[in-house]
């Protein structure tokens, strides 16, 4: 049974990695990246393209487990604070995979406070 804690927290990442996020580059990958200095975001996807927002992929209703998916999915978000507290990969067409969650701390109330004012 998937907690919906992650997931809501999940979308609320997204936007803010859409909205407040910079592109970023390295040798081998290319990343959208929010960093306020407590929290970090990065989204990795197809290249050249924003993250898909919280709505869209809510609207699909993909399902939803728990655990590692066993091969290399197109998108990825991590959220930090200070170290890995969420990590989520899926694929269009889902599942979405919750790899890891950390629950509690303030790193939450931060991520819903973000994702509010950019509902704004």
């Amino acid at each position: 049974m998937p907690k919906r804690r992650e997931i809501e927290l999940f979308y609320s990442a997204l936007d803010v990695a859409r909205v407040r996020g910079e592109d970023a580059v390295t040798r081998d990958d290319e990343f959208r990246i929010y960093d306020d200095g407590h929290l970090r975001i990065t989204y990795s996807g197809p290249s050249e393209e924003l993250p898909p927002s919280g709505a869209e992929l809510r609207a699909k209703e993909l399902e939803v487990q728990h655990g590692e998916p066993g091969r290399s999915l197109p998108h990825g978000l991590q959220v930090y604070a200070p170290g890995n507290v969420l990590n989520v990969e899926w694929s269009d067409d889902g599942p979405i995979f919750v790899i890891g969650y950390s629950p509690g701390g303030p790193w939450e109330q931060e991520l819903e406070k973000l994702a509010r004012e950019i509902a704004r």
